[in-house]
């Protein structure tokens, strides 16, 4: 169970990090310049935000449906942005699984400095990979139909998804 309480301060709570990385950038010209240094902004939307009684900046994320299996760029996202925001070396990401048949279950995920770092890694991955997709070229991302795309907005309209 959920054994810290959240004073929670705000809704649906927009949570993002920078991550300056080098990639696929465009010159004045617009010609491809590779290596150059960009800024992959990752964002997502927290259902709360707060803090636990001891002060650890906290976020609250409602999950309904199936259980998916690796959630760890949206953890990492919410604890880094949840962190760098709050000038912390720690934060906690409450996941509250909500509809399930046998009741409601409640995770708490402890980031320290270095599971903090750990994040910041892996995100840097992921954004380094983001970056070296076309600036101007939508469909230059190499893609993978997954259960992912159960939850996108765009699956009914997306040809690879049908």
């Amino acid at each position: 169970t959920d054994e810290q309480p959240v004073e929670v301060k705000r809704t649906e709570y927009e949570i993002g990090a920078t991550m300056p990385v080098h990639g696929l950038a465009l010159d004045p010209h617009d010609q491809p310049i590779d290596g150059a240094p960009v800024a992959v902004v990752l964002t997502a939307r927290a259902d709360a935000v707060g803090r636990e009684p001891d002060g650890t900046p906290a976020v609250i994320e409602h999950r309904t449906g199936k259980i998916h299996s690796n959630t760890t760029f949206e953890n990492d996202l919410y604890a880094l942005g949840t962190a760098t925001l709050t000038g912390t070396t720690n934060a906690a990401v409450h996941i509250h699984r909500l509809g399930l048949a046998d009741g409601p279950q409640c995770e708490r995920i402890h980031y320290d400095q270095q599971a903090l770092t750990e994040a910041a890694q892996r995100l840097t991955q992921a954004a380094t990979t983001i970056a070296s997709w076309h600036p101007t070229d939508a469909l230059s991302a190499p893609f993978t139909v997954e259960d992912w795309c159960l939850r996108c907005e765009y699956a009914q309209r997306c040809p690879h998804y049908q």
